[in-house]
């Protein structure tokens, strides 16, 4: 663009902390922006103030009268008086908060400098300029040129990791891992109908003639019933080899409703979903997700909207601290970490996880 000699094409490149000069400049546009909307309301309010008294000379003494303020009729001398501007007050004086007196810089509010499709699908390209490129000079004015890259490092970290993925190709091993725990989800629901369906079926009862006999074998029966059940909740979860078979042909999920079978598949949709985000992203520094993109990401994963308040939680980041057993936020990097490896043998841990959180609850609610 510049191409002749008497040209000196100078790069200044301003990263990191600015001078005191800069940072003192950002101040006073903070303070006078903040003065210049003080000036402002302040003007409206006392127009306004001026209106209304205008609007009340112009009504006469019938305005005093309805107010209650008994007086003789106004002379055209005392209605003039009233119309008369009031002195105005000054403006509030506008100061700095604590955190302004400690910016660096000023917000600009309005359009952003480049829109957010674009800043997001270029932003894994974006680098301080270098003398092979044609310049002259490459002039470093607040940082060291090594600090000055490792401060943009940082941003570009720090900005792609609020930014999810626009494009999201799903890798072969989320969709086996898929079909698989689809497979066994449809096992273990069509085991407990036919333990539940054998569970209802009623006793053989001996013959009338027995008189008593057959009340008391019911009694039998019942106390039978009550001390399994209470075995079967004293047991150990995790220490079930076969959750279809936790003792006497019973599966340890027996007692499921659609609530529990939706927080089984929830777990395993959820520790997936953030095992594959690490094997699916084209970006090393997108291999996690932050607790406010989980619904985003779910969304492409599984081609469906994750309800929150359909599981009976108020926000995603409570629905998550509930299921903090398959998946966790690190609060010092607000990234969600999977709690589960993702090389478990088989699928039954999440069926236990969510039979020791149902009694958990269970517990609880009889412990009042």
């Amino acid at each position: 663009r510049f191409p002749a000699p008497r040209w000196r094409r100078v790069a200044v490149v301003a990263v990191g902390e600015p001078d005191a000069a800069f940072k003192a400049r950002s101040r006073e546009a903070i303070l006078r922006e903040k003065q210049e909307a003080l000036d402002a309301a302040h003007a409206q309010k006392q127009a306004e103030r001026k209106r209304k008294a205008q609007a009340e000379a112009a009504q006469g003494p019938a305005a005093k009268k309805a107010k209650g303020q008994p007086g003789a009729k106004a002379t055209p001398e005392a209605e003039a008086a009233g119309t008369e501007a009031q002195p105005e007050e000054p403006p509030p004086k506008a100061e700095l908060d604590a955190g302004e007196r400690r910016a660096w810089f000023r917000k600009v509010g309005g359009r952003p400098d480049v829109a957010h499709g674009r800043f997001a699908a270029s932003i894994g390209r974006f680098a301080l300029p270098e003398a092979g490129e044609g310049f002259d000079e490459v002039r470093y004015v607040w940082s060291p040129a090594e600090k000055a890259q490792e401060r943009l490092k940082e941003w570009m970290v720090e900005r792609k990791r609020k930014m999810p993925l626009e494009h999201l190709t799903l890798s072969d091993w989320f969709k086996r891992k898929l079909d698989v725990f689809r497979k066994d989800l449809a096992r273990w629901q069509a085991a407990q109908k036919a333990a539940q369906a054998a569970r209802l079926k009623p006793a053989a009862k001996k013959d009338a003639a027995e008189g008593g006999a057959a009340e008391d074998t019911e009694n039998a029966d019942s106390n039978i019933m009550l001390k399994e059940a209470t075995e079967y909740q004293r047991q150990d979860v995790f220490g079930v080899d076969d959750i279809c078979d936790a003792g006497s042909k019973v599966p340890l999920f027996i007692d499921f409703d659609l609530r529990d079978w939706a927080m089984v598949a929830l777990r395993f949709e959820l520790h997936l979903m953030v095992h594959s985000l690490q094997r699916d992203s084209p970006d090393p520094d997108r291999k996690r997700m932050t607790i406010h993109q989980v619904q985003l990401y779910y969304n492409k994963y599984y081609k469906k909207a994750l309800s929150v308040k359909g599981y009976g939680f108020d926000t995603i980041d409570l629905l998550v601290r509930f299921l903090e057993d398959v998946v966790y936020v690190d609060r010092d990097t607000e990234m969600v970490e999977p709690q589960v490896d993702e090389d478990h043998a088989t699928n039954d841990i999440f069926v236990k996880l969510t039979e020791e959180r149902r009694r958990h609850v269970l517990r609880q609610t009889l412990a009042g």
